[in-house]
């Protein structure tokens, strides 16, 4: 399928970006299972091409965010008043809200509630070493044989925890990384 990911983001400028979309959007294509979870959604850039994919193949993907308001927007330092009625705006003004279900918490609590299997979990909330390890163990005791576990923010310079923490991981889980701009990937 050819996707002009440029016009479908058109006017979301937070998130991942141009040279990560296509990668996310494979690694939900190839999960094993047609379930995502996003941890860490802000305005919906991610969830929309998360939701493509799962959208074609009648898959789900769960979207967690506490959906802050009054965020700053750090690419473009304008303040969004309210990120969550901006992701459903996104979402739905691209038709793909039906291939979403979104839960506004906290993602520490939320965890624990969650259960089943998915095919791919992105994890792009919180940059702490705590943040990041702590939904990394438990996403991977969530993935099947072939799931994949993603983040965003490996090697940012503002988010240093994020790569030192996966490096500890991909170690202990003796597994090689995949790359595309500052979106990583391993598979189980």
């Amino acid at each position: 399928m050819d996707i002009n990911f440029d016009k479908l983001l058109e006017g979301i400028t937070a998130g991942i970006e141009k040279d990560e979309i296509p990668f996310l959007y494979e690694l939900a294509q190839d999960a094993p299972i047609n379930r995502v979870l996003e941890l860490g959604s802000f305005v919906g850039k991610s969830t929309i091409v998360l939701a493509l994919a799962m959208q074609e193949s009648e898959g789900l993907v769960i979207a967690c965010d506490y959906f802050p308001q009054n965020a700053t927007d750090w690419t473009n330092d304008h303040i969004i008043k309210d990120t969550y009625l901006d992701f459903w705006q996104n979402l739905t003004t691209r038709g793909l809200d039906k291939s979403v279900i979104s839960i506004k918490q906290d993602i520490k609590t939320l965890l624990p509630t969650l259960g089943g299997q998915w095919g791919l979990i992105f994890i792009d909330a919180g940059h702490t070493v705590d943040q990041v390890l702590m939904q990394s163990i438990w996403a991977w005791d969530k993935l099947p044989k072939g799931g994949y576990l993603a983040w965003h923010d490996y090697d940012r310079k503002a988010w240093p925890d994020v790569k030192t923490t996966i490096d500890v991981l991909i170690n202990k889980w003796d597994r090689k990384l995949i790359r595309r701009g500052f979106l990583v990937a391993i598979k189980k």
